[in-house]
């Protein structure tokens, strides 16, 4: 079951390689231009993830390729069920912990239940690389900045680029806290 739920899950994220990038920055999943994922390896992901669940044995990949398709079915409902990620968030937390899950489970919070609600649950985690985590300033920068503080929003922003390695990544954090500035003047 986990072999499928990993390649289900491979296949959902390689179905969305041409939209990952753009003028060479970052493109967050819910930004997506879903017109430049490919919709027959996002199906056939789909049948593998089915095949897995039918097995009867959740795993770690299951779960993840589960979230993958919440967001590939943006592409046919023309929204992202929040709640659902939220959800499946937290299974994986509970069988598979990491900081990674952690964070995302906090950033999908923010979109469903609103951003303090992320806030909190940003200040709830509790590993030890998290200052040194560069989404979690991330995610806490669009919280703060959703919650009209643009002052920490940006500091949180900056906190998140000199942390940042990955060059598309660092674009978009960058171009954020811009646009930040930009509405703050």
């Amino acid at each position: 079951a986990e072999a499928l739920g990993l390649t289900a899950l491979i296949g959902f994220i390689e179905a969305r390689r041409d939209a990952r990038v753009r003028h060479g920055g970052l493109v967050p999943v819910p930004e997506q231009d879903v017109s430049l994922w490919d919709q027959r390896l996002i199906d056939r992901s789909a049948g593998l993830l089915a095949m897995a669940s039918a097995q009867g044995h959740l795993g770690r990949y299951q779960l993840e390729a589960a979230i993958q398709s919440v967001h590939a079915a943006r592409a046919v409902t023309g929204q992202t069920d929040w709640r659902a990620l939220s959800q499946l968030y937290a299974g994986l937390l509970k069988l598979h912990p990491t900081i990674g899950a952690a964070v995302s489970r906090a950033a999908v919070v923010a979109h469903d239940a609103g951003p303090a609600e992320g806030l909190k649950l940003l200040d709830l985690i509790d590993y030890p690389d998290l200052q040194r985590y560069h989404p979690a300033f991330a995610v806490r920068a669009e919280c703060l900045a959703r919650l009209n503080q643009p002052a920490d929003a940006a500091e949180a922003y900056a906190k998140a680029i000199s942390l940042c390695t990955d060059q598309p990544s660092r674009r978009w954090l960058e171009k954020k806290k811009s646009d930040l500035r930009k509405k703050m003047s």
